[in-house]
């Protein structure tokens, strides 16, 4: 009957089974300097300014590509009598799309030292 229990798995290296120290595993954060932790924060907000100024950007640049559509299609609207309607999409849009752009680049601004 005892041969037909299977065998009891070995450990290769016996440091293998032991769970690791959760103080050495916590400690590892610990041993960077401020300075490090704080140039890592602030290098990662100077990137995501310039990421979402440059998606604000994108965005604006979008929307006068959209409104040069709108240009394209005035002569239409002019022989339907309803320009009007036209003459304030491309207003607006272009004012939307300005504001975007504007506000993209002033959120990218100078990086900071």
């Amino acid at each position: 009957m005892r041969a037909l229990l299977p065998a009891k798995p070995t450990a290769v290296c016996g440091e293998s089974l032991h769970p690791p120290d959760p103080k050495a595993i916590l400690s590892l954060g610990a041993k960077r300097p401020a300075e490090v932790v704080l140039a890592s924060a602030l290098e990662d907000r100077e990137q995501s300014k310039n990421e979402t100024g440059t998606s604000l950007m994108f965005i604006g640049l979008t929307l006068w590509v959209a409104d040069s559509l709108v240009v394209f299609f005035l002569p239409a609207s002019v022989r339907l009598g309803s320009q009007r309607i036209f003459g304030t999409v491309i207003l607006a849009t272009s004012a939307v799309g300005l504001a975007l752009m504007v506000t993209g680049y002033l959120m990218r601004g100078k990086p900071e030292e």
